[in-house]
């Protein structure tokens, strides 16, 4: 066999000698591509040739690896030798590139290799000898005859370890202890996760590791790995086949799945890459990759490697919906969930992680579920979509913290009022479900993401009496509003002025005070005081709103010194100088306006004062000015209001004594955006 590949080749390099030196060159960066990796690529190739024993050992100031696989055949000798000249087809194997071996010149300067009836040696020295005209020359290219002085130092060793039933053995004499170090160093015993025949691993270097792999066949698709070590064991659920699987982390004592970190959960082309998957998980496909198979080389074959992996993915994350018999689904569902936000992954490089994402959107459209908005509660809301024809999202998905999340991005879409709404005639809706469906209303109404005239009157969501009616029922039979019921409302508002401000829009002119008596009497009776009492108001001053060019992305105390400014006025942001206020004003007249400025979401909600703040309101009277700001897409409302300290109820709150206001008027003037 050694004579039958090496006379061809050693007549190839004498004929072209400048080949072989730029053969030298290409094996000279594949080593490098491999750095780290050597142990790895021939744990590869003795899987390909069905080996279940891999060894490495130190002895002698030689390394050996060995295997228990097919021995050499003459095409495998020749393939070893030649570059990406494998006999290997692609899915049958998992090397087919014939450079993998390459990667072995990094860690030593001579080869030996002995397969059943093949011994031979590979080393630089004898090839210049027998090449002389080429001006470097690689390791790995052409063999020389194993000589008898080498063959008696290792022989002894090989014949030992064939006792054990090793095959197949490598010699490498000569070697960088640095470099071989670094890969016991390194070796990661998910290595082995995807391998199809490896069942143990012995790593000798004066002590004796082993790893031992258990494959357990659960069904077609789903197969549980074990590796395990006198240090550790890690238990792996595989769900998939040969050519695309996903690999789960399960605790080998509580059998509880858990998310893979980021720095392990990286992408396989049956040996690791450097690749993330984005998830919390291990993958491994057939997809291309680098000679150093560390980065993904996106083809037609990767391309279809990732579909394979996508698909595989939408049904798990199926079967957990539907709650299948699964081990752990939850956990699994945990453990899916992405690494970081899939969305703007459509801004940045395009990676493995991004491809895969994509994909999955395409295949798993999740739009047939609907999702519990968070203002609803579990039971109403269950009940509420039934009802209504709509599929809720499982309970047991939205205790999943950033299972929504997913969901929402595959294609699940959040509940609103007008969904459900035909359904607000069911008798089975709790109380604190109409306060919750009440409370949407109020938000949506102050934020004007819905007009009044949208909220239909005869929606029996309000509780008078411990009844739900409608209002327009209520306001017929002049009833109200249970106390208990306005409570949960407020709570959920952050104050009466959202509830009242709805009841006023949907009712005749002064049946609120009716409905809601003591709240409307006090929020009427505070706006009065405040019109009458107010002997200046800046609103009266901004009345080219038009004119004015606010940009979005500027900060409220910005937008609010622009207008300022847009108006004659002298303004400079002091906010960061903590004085009490943001804006200090100069107005034409020359008179000095201190203003402090309060971002809101909605007006009914509150917002504070600190004492600072109070005490320079208070020293300043009319000269100081709140200024309530509330952006609303393309527009920006502003609500100046003077004197707040003598117009405005505040309420001492302790959260480092904080002065609270839960009911102010907000009748703005309104912004354009740009």
């Amino acid at each position: 066999m050694l004579q039958e590949v090496r006379l061809p080749l050693l007549e190839e390099a004498q004929r072209s000698p400048h080949l072989l030196s730029d053969l030298a060159g290409l094996e000279k960066y594949v080593a490098e591509s491999y750095d780290s990796r050597s142990f790895i690529e021939l744990l590869q190739n003795a899987d390909d040739a069905k080996a279940t024993s891999f060894l490495v050992k130190k002895i002698c100031g030689c390394l050996i690896v060995a295997n228990n696989g097919n021995p050499f055949t003459v095409s495998d000798f020749e393939s070893i030798c030649r570059s990406a000249s494998s006999t290997k087809s692609r899915g049958s194997s998992i090397g087919y590139r014939g450079i993998g071996f390459k990667s072995v010149v990094g860690l030593a300067e001579v080869v030996h290799i002995i397969s059943d009836g093949l011994e031979t040696t590979f080393s630089r020295d004898l090839t210049a000898r027998a090449v002389p005209q080429a001006s470097r020359v690689p390791l790995i290219r052409i063999p020389h005859e194993l000589d008898s002085a080498t063959r008696q130092a290792i022989i002894p060793e090989v014949e030992m370890l064939r006792k054990q039933g090793y095959v197949t053995f490598f010699v490498f004499g000569g070697f960088t202890v640095s470099a071989i170090d670094n890969e016991f160093l390194n070796f990661d015993a998910t290595s082995l996760l995807f391998l199809r025949n490896i069942q143990k691993l012995n790593l000798v270097a004066g002590a004796v590791e082993s790893y031992v792999v258990g494959r357990e066949e659960w069904d077609r698709s789903m197969r549980l790995v074990q590796i395990s070590s006198e240090r550790e064991a890690s238990n792996w659920i595989v769900v998939g086949n040969q050519g695309a699987s996903v690999a789960f982390y399960q605790d080998p004592v509580s059998e509880v799945i858990e998310r893979v970190p980021e720095s392990g959960a990286v992408v396989h082309a049956f040996l690791p890459t450097n690749e993330s998957t984005g998830l919390g998980v291990k993958l491994n496909s057939d997809i291309s990759t680098d000679p150093s198979r560390t980065r993904v080389v996106f083809d037609d074959r990767t391309d279809q490697g990732i579909s394979d992996l996508a698909a595989i993915l939408a049904g798990l994350v199926n079967d957990i919906i539907l709650d299948k018999p699964m081990p752990d689904s939850i956990g699994m569902l945990k453990a899916l969930l992405p690494l970081d936000d899939p969305r703007m992954h459509k801004y940045q490089k395009r990676s493995f992680k991004s491809e895969l994402f994509r994909k999955l959107q395409e295949v798993c459209r999740l739009d047939r579920f609907v999702l519990r908005p968070s203002w609803l509660n579990s039971l109403d809301f269950e009940l509420l979509t039934k009802l209504s024809g709509l599929e809720p999202m499982p309970r047991s998905i939205e205790g999943v913290e950033g299972a929504s999340a997913l969901m929402r991005y595959l294609g699940a879409k959040d509940v609103g009022v007008n969904d459900i709404s035909k359904s607000f005639v069911s008798e089975s809706i709790s109380q604190g479900g109409c306060s919750e469906i009440v409370s949407e209303l109020v938000r949506l109404a102050d934020t004007k993401q819905i007009s009044v005239s949208d909220i239909d009157v005869s929606w029996p969501v309000w509780v008078s009496g411990s009844k739900k009616l409608s209002i327009a029922q209520i306001e017929e039979f002049e009833s109200v509003l249970d106390e208990a019921f306005i409570d949960m409302v407020v709570e959920k508002t952050a104050g009466v002025g959202g509830i009242s401000r709805l009841v006023s829009a949907l009712t005749k002119q002064g049946a609120a005070l009716k409905i809601i008596p003591t709240a409307e009497k006090k929020v009427d009776s505070f706006e009065g005081e405040l019109q009458k009492n107010s002997e200046w108001s800046v609103d009266s001053v901004f009345n080219q709103a038009s004119s004015l060019s606010l940009k979005k992305w500027r900060g409220a105390e910005e937008q609010v010194k622009n207008i300022f400014i847009a108006q004659g006025w002298s303004a400079n942001d002091v906010s960061r100088q903590n004085l009490g206020y943001d804006i200090e004003c100069v107005d034409k007249e020359g008179r000095k306006i201190f203003v402090e400025v309060k971002l809101i979401a909605s007006p009914s909600q509150p917002f504070t004062l600190t004492s600072n703040e109070e005490a320079v309101a208070r020293q300043n009277g009319d000269s100081y000015y709140l200024a309530i700001v509330q952006q609303l897409g393309d527009f920006l409302d502003v609500c100046f209001i003077p004197n707040p300290v003598g117009k405005l109820e505040l309420v001492r709150s302790c959260r480092q004594w904080v002065w609270e206001c839960s009911q102010y008027p907000f009748t703005p003037v309104r912004y354009e955006l740009c």
